[in-house]
């Protein structure tokens, strides 16, 4: 056997190995040429490496201004406008005698109030709305400090 041609005889290896052995040595399948190259550049094409497209920081700078524009509308929703009471003239979160004054002064000094300062609800602002205002100034809440 020094020349490399081999028996089946001569081998010694299971019938499976040598019938597939066999079966691989038929002759080669024919692929068209055309249907070869579309393959090929099909594969190229998948395995290439992406091409060059923006640059990283403008990736960077797309994500930033959307993350800025959601937590700006998370804080938005977050804290709603502040709230007053009606009674509560001057804004500063508490009714107290220093509304009455300050519709007071209003009154005696001539101007004449926006109809959004009737706590009383009778149509008109006078010192009936500053009493008003001064005795839920002076009011006990139940719960509540003094």
């Amino acid at each position: 056997m020094p020349d490399g041609n081999f028996r089946d005889e001569d081998l010694k290896a299971p019938l499976r190995l040598l019938t597939a052995l066999r079966e691989a040595s038929q002759p080669p399948i024919f692929v068209p040429p055309a249907l070869d190259e579309s393959l090929v550049r099909s594969v190229r094409r998948h395995f290439s490496p992406p091409k060059p497209g923006r640059p990283w920081w403008w990736r960077t700078l797309a994500w930033s201004a959307g993350a800025a524009i959601l937590l700006v509308i998370f804080l938005w929703t977050r804290h709603p406008a502040l709230s007053f009471d009606r009674e509560d003239l001057n804004h500063d979160g508490r009714v107290d005698i220093l509304d009455a004054f300050m519709l007071a002064r209003e009154i005696q000094s001539g101007q004449r109030p926006d109809l959004g300062r009737d706590v009383n609800g009778d149509g008109k602002v006078d010192q009936s709305d500053v009493e008003r205002i001064a005795l839920d100034a002076v009011k006990l809440r139940k719960g509540r400090r003094s």
